[in-house]
């Protein structure tokens, strides 16, 4: 087991930050992203494939990464014996864009030339979340400000997020509570709609209701593996699932592996 004394960060409505280790190269299709992500790669190569196109973010460029995107990706440690590692702060409520209209909106960019600077300023603004005993909100939202004026440099702005798609709302709200067992009645509920039209809205999205709750789940249960020491018998329990061998066989459907295979050496 991979010894190591991490976890997940979070300030609310601030920021999230968590230091990804995984020690296998692994594949996970169709990763969807909650909240606009800046990802600093430390060791290996980081590979995105996103509508036909494929990304190499390698060790020491940063890549930024939409709310509301789905990606294929795959973490490449740089050797057998040393894994892959990469450091993420989100954006929550934001989302980029491109004001020319040369681009997506949410296609993935590179950062290529990093500098000490730039990582520098990365690295404050993840101590300010990580330190919530010793650095105030009000200094943790600044820093976050000076990383939006750095993205701003390379041309990559970021505004207040709009038009969330239905499934993604539910995302957010069922992982609020992933022990819950949550209904369609209730959700519909929630949204003020009849069940009929949430689940006529999710059909219009390709998906489905139970579909959001599972992604929700395991995409949390991911997350959990790569960014905490929580052995896996936590984290089935903590999205839900009080029997692990139902877990791991539920996360080896949706991600074709083993939640083990993330950590063991």
């Amino acid at each position: 087991m991979l010894k190591t004394s991490r976890t997940l960060w979070s300030r609310e409505a601030i920021a999230s930050t968590a230091h990804v280790i995984q020690v296998e190269r692994l594949l996970t299709n169709q990763i969807f992203i909650d909240e606009t992500l800046l990802v600093m790669v430390r060791q290996g190569q980081k590979s995105i494939a996103w509508r036909g196109q494929d990304i190499l973010v390698s060790a020491g460029e940063a890549i930024l990464v939409s709310a509301g995107s789905s990606l294929d990706v795959t973490n490449i440690p740089p050797s057998n014996h040393t894994p892959f590692e990469a450091v993420w702060l989100s954006f929550p409520l934001l989302t980029l864009y491109d004001p020319t209209g040369e681009n997506a909106s949410n296609m993935p960019r590179v950062l290529r030339d990093v500098s000490l600077v730039f990582r520098q300023a990365f690295d404050h603004a993840v101590v300010s979340i990580r330190d919530t005993a010793g650095i105030p909100d009000r200094v943790a939202m600044k820093r976050m400000e000076e990383m939006c004026v750095w993205l701003e440099s390379f041309g990559l702005m970021l505004k207040p997020a709009a038009n969330i798609m239905l499934s993604q709302r539910i995302r957010k709200l069922v992982l609020k509570d992933l022990l819950k067992n949550w209904t369609a009645s209730e959700i519909s509920r929630h949204f003020a709609m009849s069940e009929a039209t949430l689940r006529r809205r999710l059909n219009a999205e390709n998906t489905s209701f139970k579909n959001v709750v599972t992604e929700a789940r395991m995409g949390h249960a991911l997350a959990l593996l790569q960014v905490t020491d929580q052995t896996i018998f936590q984290i089935a329990l903590s999205v839900g699932y009080e029997n692990p061998s139902k877990f791991s066989a539920r996360f080896r459907a949706r991600y074709g592996f083993n939640p083990k295979q993330i950590r063991v050496q």
